[in-house]
């Protein structure tokens, strides 16, 4: 009998050797020979951690701690960057903030990982290498990009080789984006593309606010203080606690909710998103899956890969995405067990949309079994503990949300995929318009209008799926009260019969007589595993002998009647 592994082995955890991406290994100062100075901006990162932007006057409040969150790659710099800021800081204020260095990421390594900096209390975080650029949750985030070499004059020839490729027809703009791995050099390449552009439809270059979540939360923080301040005029006053709870500003989230991430781009007159097209700077990654999908296979895009030195049309493989994520949307919506995956604890929206994802699943229409499970990183070895469940919603940021799971036991789809598998009732199919959304406020408002009250008589019928080919009849958990009683009814009558509610049975039509046949597949599976979980008999009382332990040191253990240890054994 083949057995399967459900949990990761002690000795393979220790000798796990954690996968780097070379290229930003390439880019840290240990391997490059660069000044931690100049390559994490250790200047301007203390400025704004001090003062206000654009100004000398002092943060109010000041930040106390200061969490410097750095990925996998980049753990080498960490010590040098913490001394250089921190003489940095020392140079600005009398007061500096306390650094604290972040590393193993609770989840994925482009997201603030607020849990870990509120372990030290954090006012903020400093996030080092790639990143998502989500909105975070609660805490102010300044973002430090890696500094990826790059030739000016040959990225200038690259995207132009890339523009003549995509059809302008009935385009009024090009917008010219990139990796954040190239956001030091991107304006001399603007520049150098500028001179040489070939296109009446102008190029305008899209700019990434670092600031934006910090700025941002920090105006939060600071009208909450105002808020939450006593009023001064009565001994015990308890104005602060009777006030209305503070909305948090959403500048950051209007922004970051566009398909091009958080980009600032400078439209001219009479242009839009709609009449764009794109062109990426940077190589194949989650950042360009991302922009693929969101923009769609009807939105032309181009990249030029600077490490590979190619120029390539993205449509196609936009389409392949989009086929690949319909067929997993087709499993979902076959599936009757569903696992919520907490994948992040740190971006804006989560909680909601985690609360509005039960309530649309459990709905009379939907009728679904909900688990929500928090299991840290993902790997197969994890998510193989829960078999009994049928496809995994992952709650990540839009980057980690596009997850591989080709080596998982279960589909894993997003949060806007198993929201389109939903409102595929009755002989319905899932209503599939090239449109891509990974934003969780967006989604969130697309539940959230949702009507899922009001089952239909063909959301009980069988439906044919595309997945497997035949028609399927899904199981529908929370019936009616009146389903329940018949339930509980035909329970007490089994138990009469001292057959169990586990065990499947048949009625002879003639004398009405019930006989049972094999137990249920379910429970024969599990008892076929060779690992069940927690101790069955944790918790049960069972007998303990109380016996009087050795004492002394580690060189010579006594017992109770005064014999020392081994003295047994040099007696034979």
């Amino acid at each position: 009998m083949a057995t399967a592994a459900f949990s990761t082995a002690d000795q393979a955890i220790l000798e796990h050797r954690v996968e780097l991406d070379p290229h930003a290994v390439e880019a840290t100062a240990a391997a490059s020979g660069s000044h931690v100075v100049d390559l994490y901006d250790i200047p301007a990162t203390a400025e704004r951690l001090v003062f206000q932007p654009g100004t000398r006057t002092p943060l109010a409040p000041p930040l106390a701690r200061v969490a410097l969150q750095f990925p996998d790659e980049a753990l080498v710099d960490s010590v040098p960057v913490f001394h250089a800021l921190n003489k940095a800081l020392q140079a600005l204020t009398s007061t500096p903030p306390t650094l604290y260095i972040l590393a193993d990421t609770s989840y994925g390594s482009c997201c603030v990982d607020e849990v870990a900096a509120a372990h030290v209390q954090a006012d903020a975080v400093v996030h080092y290498g790639h990143a998502c650029m989500s909105p975070t949750a609660r805490l102010p985030a300044l973002y430090v990009f890696p500094k990826r070499p790059l030739d000016v004059d040959a990225a200038a020839a690259g995207l132009r080789d890339a523009a003549r490729q995509l059809d302008l027809r009935d385009r009024q703009v090009v917008v010219l984006t990139y990796d954040v791995a190239y956001a030091h050099t991107i304006e001399a390449v603007y520049a150098r593309m500028q001179r040489d552009w070939e296109h009446t439809i102008p190029l305008v270059l899209s700019r990434i606010e670092r600031g934006l979540n910090f700025d941002t939360r920090l105006s939060a923080r600071r009208a909450s203080t105002e808020e939450n301040k006593p009023c001064g005029k009565c001994a015990s006053c308890d104005c602060a606690s009777r006030k209305a709870p503070f909305a948090l500003d959403t500048r950051a989230e209007a922004t970051i909710s566009s398909p091009l991430g958080a980009r600032q781009i400078p439209w001219p007159p009479g242009t839009e998103l709609a009449s764009s097209t794109v062109l990426y700077l940077g190589g194949e990654s989650r950042a360009l899956t991302h922009l693929l999908l969101s923009l769609g296979p009807s939105h032309p895009t181009s990249s030029y890969d600077p490490v590979r030195q190619r120029a390539r049309l993205e449509t196609g493989q936009t389409n392949r995405l989009l086929m690949r994520r319909y067929a997993t949307i087709q499993k979902a919506r076959d599936a009757s067990v569903v696992g919520l995956v907490i994948g992040t604890l740190g971006i804006h929206a989560y909680l909601p949309l985690l609360q509005q994802l039960r309530r649309l699943l459990t709905s009379p229409v939907s009728r679904r079994k909900v688990y929500t499970i928090s299991v840290g990183k993902l790997n197969p070895a994890k998510l193989a503990n829960f078999q009994e469940i049928d496809v995994f919603v992952l709650l990540a940021c839009a980057e980690n949300s596009l997850l591989d799971a080709r080596g998982f036991l279960r589909p894993i789809v997003t949060p806007w995929e198993m929201v389109l598998a939903v409102q595929a009732r009755g002989g319905n199919e899932v209503a599939w318009t090239g449109a891509y959304e990974l934003d969780f406020g967006k989604v969130l408002q697309d539940t959230t209008s949702m009507n899922m009250d009001e089952p239909t008589e063909d959301d009980d019928r069988p439906h044919y799926s595309f997945a497997t080919g035949t028609y399927v009849s899904r199981t529908r958990y929370g019936e009616e009260t009146n389903v329940q009683d018949t339930q509980q009814s035909t329970s007490r009558a089994l138990a009469s019969l001292s057959i169990q509610p586990h065990e499947l049975t048949v009625r002879d039509p003639t004398s009405g007589q019930l006989t049972k046949v094999l137990d249920s597949a379910a429970l024969a599976r599990r008892g076929e595993r060779t690992w069940h979980g927690l101790d069955p008999n944790e918790g049960q009382a069972h007998a303990a002998t109380l016996e009087q332990g050795l004492e002394g040191f580690a060189q010579s253990y006594r017992a109770a009647d005064g014999t020392r240890e081994g003295d047994s054994l040099s007696s034979w």
